[in-house]
């Protein structure tokens, strides 16, 4: 008779995150939380042996919208494609304000694939979003930059974030409404689905 082959049980991924400080205009949590997540999240991943994912996406010319529009309305701007992007990601993923242009979107327990997936949902709901100040006011056409990077159990926070950071350079060099994912050997160009 054979012998039954033992049942790996991985622990469960749980995390709970830091929300604050937030980010006043967006009411995301800010950088430091962002920065305690993402330590947080691959320590996790560490422990359970499970990888995760960093989504960077960079509002393009965002100096322009800031002259042409002011500081205000170009904070209404980052405040709607928040919500945007928001209502893209899974519930147990977290969206922080990186910087002014940046968002950052961490996917905790997600295999590569899947992360590339959610990272072209979010990029197409935020390509085919009408983005206006006003409700109804003129469309200001509004474009992101993308750059995923998977986050494996062994990786810091430095290396992630550098990973998903040559990701999103070469989605600006590339143009608008680009996404390209780091799998931690090399950067590919993902196509529209």
């Amino acid at each position: 008779e054979k012998a039954a082959a033992p049942v790996v049980v991985r622990p469960p991924f749980e995390i709970d995150w830091i929300t604050e400080p937030l980010d006043p205009p967006t009411g995301l949590p800010g950088r430091k939380a962002f920065d305690e997540n993402l330590a947080k999240l691959l320590q996790i991943g560490h422990d359970s042996r499970r990888d995760s994912g960093l989504l960077l996406l960079k509002i393009d010319k965002f100096e322009n919208h800031r002259r042409r529009l002011g500081v205000t309305d170009s904070d209404k701007l980052v405040k709607k494609l928040t919500a945007v992007v928001c209502r893209s990601v899974r519930d147990q993923d977290l969206v922080c304000r990186y910087s002014p242009d940046t968002l950052a979107v961490l996917l905790p327990d997600t295999d590569t694939e899947t992360g590339r997936t959610i990272a072209c949902v979010i990029r197409d709901t935020v390509r085919s979003y009408h983005f206006r100040v006003e409700e109804h006011g003129p469309e200001i056409f509004v474009t992101a930059s993308f750059g995923y990077s998977a986050c494996y159990p062994h990786d810091n926070p430095d290396l992630a974030v550098n990973r998903s950071a040559d990701a999103l350079s070469k989605s600006q060099q590339r143009g608008r409404n680009q996404l390209h994912a780091h799998d931690g050997q090399t950067v590919k160009h993902c196509l529209a689905g």
